[in-house]
């Protein structure tokens, strides 16, 4: 019982370090896309 809830502790973990990781890209793609198109 106790090893199901780790592993579900740590798939949400990775899943979590992944948002945090693309976050930056993906609010830096937008800014770039937004100064493309007011231009």
């Amino acid at each position: 019982m106790s090893r199901d809830i780790f592993k579900k502790l740590a798939s949400s973990n990775y899943l979590w370090t992944a948002v945090n990781l693309s976050l930056p890209f993906l609010t830096a793609y937008f800014f770039i896309y937004k100064e493309k198109s007011e231009s």
